[in-house]
């Protein structure tokens, strides 16, 4: 485990040090943390309630959806935690960790598989690397881009992008 977590940190150093500057941050005031913390937690609802009513809606909506929101879910956790973060480096942030995440699924591990197995290691890591699963992710963070955007215009508080 020590040498994937140095793998990953790595790579999240080298994509840093490639791009040259630091995140940046949002012009006005920082989002209110109680408006996105509410859309987190109906994020992860419908996510669940995704997987649980996967019968009922169409089959490439109940495939996708939860990937979808999983990457929905991983914006606004970013802008919670860090409610100045700019939108363009969230969005690239989440998509990043949701990148990484998929990736991290080709490792089987004995450990990770056990983990994977439990039910919080499955909504978290999921189970089977899926390549269309990038899609849904870009899918899913551009949803959470336009709330944020949609958000912050409707609340007047600083430009809308970096």
């Amino acid at each position: 485990m020590p040498e994937l977590n140095a793998n990953i940190v790595g790579a999240i150093e080298a994509i840093a040090e490639f791009h040259g500057e630091p995140p940046k941050m949002a012009k006005g005031p920082p989002r209110p943390r109680v408006v996105y913390l509410e859309l987190l937690a109906l994020t992860v609802i419908a996510g669940l309630a995704s997987r649980h009513f996967a019968a009922h809606p169409p089959a490439i909506l109940a495939k996708n959806a939860g990937d979808i929101l999983y990457a929905t879910m991983v914006y606004f956790l970013a802008v919670v935690l860090l409610p100045r973060l700019g939108i363009a480096s969230a969005a690239g942030g989440s998509l990043l960790l949701c990148f990484l995440i998929e990736l991290w699924k080709l490792d089987q591990a004995p450990w990770l598989v056990a983990f994977r197995q439990t039910t919080l290691g499955g909504l978290i890591l999921g189970h089977v690397f899926t390549p269309s699963n990038f899609l849904c992710y870009a899918v899913g963070v551009g949803i959470g881009v336009l709330l944020d955007v949609s958000l912050r215009r409707i609340a007047g508080k600083g430009q809308p992008t970096d």
